[in-house]
């Protein structure tokens, strides 16, 4: 097939996680196509009309809504709208005519990639998580190939069309040197730094949590330094929390675009446990303190988070136990061991699985011509 007649479909969204993964393995497509045309199809209520016009990636979006962990109205709302997402999506599918579609999670992903099935376009999934959604298990029966980014969960799927081949991360997550990286936060380079966030729109467990552990260090004795993501809902208040306590050497943004920057600056990084910010700490070899969302469908981040540290690449604290005084003892004992910070940088880098959005998009330049 000529390179400008290839035609790919990512569906997913919602979450950052979900997007950043589709970003990844459409700048990958874009490599080996160089003509490519791609086709992002999200969902309305998630943040792919914030995240995706910066990428120059064309996109569409459905009104599909979740079911799971919903309240009965919410589920019954669901319910009902699937049949609309499905015409939806086939619209779509009809209109553009990819050779192929990659589902990567998220709401818009299942009528998707159900559609594609009915039109007899050739499907990949990818699960991200350890333990894998009702949603995906699905789906499964629906695609020609199941990418899972940890080698345990291939025993959720078919066995002949599963393959391990980690999670696709964005190659704009650029490495910088830590010197660098807190000059551009004019940040102390002497100073031990924190990277803070909970997940693309934010965490107000962390937002709660931070400004009192920052106080405890501080009284202390131990000197630090901390970049913050809010979350645009909660960044006046975080704000002036901070203020509050006079607290300095403090970076508070309510979205972080360049995330490279931010990890490259940290000494640590304290967040949520998605797969995809997994992903991101093992490519940067970062040490981690884990604080899984605990409501997360099937509890999957709290199975992320416990991989993890068996791995001995991070530290995972239960939110229910992330008092102020819990999570202040763990940096301290960090900040007196360097040495335990270099081996947990170490193990995470072990974990990190470079050509993931590569051997995904092998396996799409083998669907092309199937039917």
């Amino acid at each position: 097939m000529q390179e400008d007649n290839v035609k790919a479909l990512i569906a997913g969204g919602g979450t950052g996680g979900h997007i950043y993964a589709g970003i990844a393995i459409a700048e990958e497509i874009k490599e080996r196509w160089k003509g490519a045309k791609i086709l992002f199809v999200g969902a309305k209520r998630g943040l792919e009309s914030k995240i995706l016009p910066s990428t120059g990636i064309d996109f569409e979006l459905i009104d599909s809504l979740g079911i799971k962990g919903k309240n009965f109205k919410e589920m019954v709302r669901g319910i009902k709208q699937i049949p609309v997402s499905i015409m939806d999506s086939i619209k779509i599918l009809r209109t553009f005519k990819p050779n192929f579609a990659v589902g990567v999670g998220g709401y818009s992903s299942g009528p998707t990639i159900v559609s594609a099935w009915i039109l007899g376009i050739p499907s990949i999934i990818l699960e991200q998580n350890l333990y894998p959604g009702t949603t995906n298990r699905i789906l499964g029966g629906f695609a020609k190939f199941i990418a899972v980014n940890f080698r345990d969960s291939q025993r959720y799927f078919p066995k002949r069309k599963t393959i391990c081949v980690g999670n696709p991360v964005r190659k704009n997550l650029l490495k910088i040197s830590r010197e660098e990286a807190l000059k551009k936060w004019d940040l102390d380079i002497n100073l031990f730094t924190l990277f803070v966030f909970g997940g693309s729109q934010g965490a107000k467990c962390f937002n709660d949590l931070m400004p009192a552990v920052c106080s405890l260090l501080e009284k202390a004795g131990k000197k630090i330094q901390i970049i913050h993501q809010t979350g645009e809902s909660d960044f006046e208040r975080v704000k002036k929390l901070y203020e509050e306590r006079k607290l300095s050497n403090v970076v508070i943004k309510s979205f972080i675009t360049d995330m490279g920057d931010a990890y490259s600056a940290a000494d640590i990084v304290i967040s949520r446990a998605g797969a995809t910010t997994l992903s991101e700490l093992c490519s940067c070899a970062k040490a981690s303190l884990l604080i899984p969302f605990p409501y997360a469908t099937n509890n999957h981040q709290e199975y992320n988070a416990l991989y993890m540290q068996k791995e001995g690449a991070s530290i995972m604290v239960r939110e229910r136990e992330a008092t102020p005084e819990r999570i202040s003892q763990h940096i301290a004992e960090l900040m007196e061991d360097r040495g335990r910070i270099r081996k947990m940088e170490e193990n995470a880098k072990k974990l990190d699985r470079p050509n993931a959005a590569r051997e995904i998009v092998e396996l799409c330049r083998s669907l092309i011509g199937q039917r």
